[in-house]
């Protein structure tokens, strides 16, 4: 399996498959060769633990959910590239803490009040980064030089 989609049909056609309001999913056994993960358009409070333990996971989608939080393990992922998790009511981010491999993360309208102190320090393969609508009054330091275009806007 290189990627699920149980995420409803977001272009008017009606949906044909059982997954449009999903809260949960467990997957058994653990899918190895799983590269892109989209779980939107769901009910998810919490992602599924099991997520964390995909070891060729690279994409994961989980927007227009309720999430509330990220999963403090995902962020350890050695193989994970980019987080989309925009439109939830997520309102921190874990203090993770160590070098990750994340390149994209996309975090708009959700409920983050901060960022961890070390954010950019440890996101050094960061590219794309989107919190825009969301409470962040004050940025953490970061020098800049891992960004080709830093824009700030204040809304």
């Amino acid at each position: 399996m290189v990627a699920l989609d149980p995420s409803p049909a977001q272009n008017n056609e009606p949906v044909t498959h059982q997954f449009s309001v999903l809260d949960s999913l467990v997957i058994m056994p653990l899918p190895q060769n799983l590269q892109t993960l989209s779980l939107s358009y769901n009910h998810f409070r919490n992602l599924p633990d099991w997520i964390s333990d995909c070891p060729n996971l690279s994409f994961l989608r989980a927007n227009n959910n309720g999430l509330v939080a990220l999963p403090e393990r995902i962020f350890f992922s050695p193989s994970l590239r980019s987080i989309f998790a925009f439109v939830n009511e997520i309102d921190h981010l874990p203090d993770f803490g160590e070098e990750n491999c994340l390149e994209t993360l996309i975090l708009y309208k959700n409920k983050i009040s901060s960022l961890p102190k070390h954010f950019f320090s440890v996101l050094p393969r960061l590219r794309q980064l989107n919190i825009s609508s969301n409470f962040i009054e004050l940025l953490p330091y970061f020098d800049g030089s891992n960004f080709c275009r830093v824009q700030v806007r204040q809304i």
